[in-house]
């Protein structure tokens, strides 16, 4: 992974973290709907787009061909 990459893909963790801080100061939602909104995005985000995700989780049946 070239390094402009990866950087894009870390600002983009960072602006889901500032969003979600943001969210829970100053909106009426549930705290832990907050949460689970922002650790679904950033698991989706880095299992499916990211590819430190394929090296992080391994496809199973790949490793066993």
């Amino acid at each position: 992974m070239n390094r402009v990459k990866q950087r894009k893909f870390n600002n983009l963790y960072w602006t889901y973290t500032v969003i979600t801080l943001c969210m829970l100061l100053v909106s009426t939602f549930d705290w832990r709907t907050v949460l689970a909104l922002f650790i679904a995005a950033t698991s989706l985000t880095f299992v499916i787009f990211d590819e430190r995700g394929k090296v992080a989780f391994p496809d199973m049946e790949e490793e066993n061909e």
